[in-house]
């Protein structure tokens, strides 16, 4: 009898304990506004990747407007292959997921500034962005690091990025240009002053701003 109340009181203190022991609250995360994008991507409480999007129309009708495409399959290639190039050099403290979510916001921002007319357009866009984050993660990468030769091969790599940066904006102006080029002629008038100055060694006589030479 002794040992079944032994038993019945290690019991009541075992469910004394799981009583006191905190409840852990998921808080939930609410859902980013709109601001000029039509499209966001954004993760949850439970680390899932939600898409929020225009009310008024699908997602497959915002991708093929922002990109340009007549293809919503051609326009989320375009978007995600720039997302994957550009992960390593998202600035983001989470993992993967949160990275991707960065990525696919800055993606979509640049495509709805630049509004591209066609796939080829957007294809420019995505890869001048994706130039911009790496060159800018290479640069923060060089100026933190104290290794002589690693600074120097950052930094050039740095400098190879940004030229692909202006270059592919160059390409972009003149795809939309049409292969036109514009040329302006500036004219430019001076007023020129001749002063001619003769020294006459035989008296030191000289003469300014007169074509006679008083010597001869």
């Amino acid at each position: 009898m002794q040992t079944k109340k032994i038993k019945m009181r290690k019991n009541k203190k075992e469910e004394g304990q799981l009583q006191k022991k905190p409840v852990t609250v998921i808080q939930k995360i609410a859902p980013p506004k709109l601001e000029s994008t039509p499209f966001k991507a954004w993760i949850d409480e439970n680390g899932k990747t939600n898409i929020i999007c225009d009310p008024q129309r699908s997602a497959s009708e915002v991708v093929k407007q922002i990109t340009g495409t007549k293809d919503h399959h051609i326009g989320k290639g375009i978007i995600f292959s720039g997302v994957d190039a550009m992960l390593p050099a998202v600035n983001c403290s989470g993992g993967f997921v949160e990275k991707h979510a960065q990525g696919t916001n800055v993606i979509m921002q640049s495509l709805n500034d630049f509004k591209p007319k066609d796939a080829i357009e957007a294809r420019l866009i995505t890869q001048a962005t994706v130039a911009y984050e790496q060159a800018m993660s290479l640069t923060n990468k060089g100026t933190n690091s104290q290794i002589l030769c690693q600074l120097e091969s950052l930094t050039n790599l740095a400098i190879k990025f940004m030229r692909v940066h202006n270059e592919t904006i160059e390409a972009l102006n003149r795809y939309r240009r049409g292969g036109e080029q514009k040329v302006t002629v500036t004219h430019i008038a001076e007023k020129m002053a001749v002063v001619n100055n003769y020294e006459c060694r035989r008296g030191g006589v000289s003469s300014e701003n007169t074509g006679i030479n008083p010597c001869s």
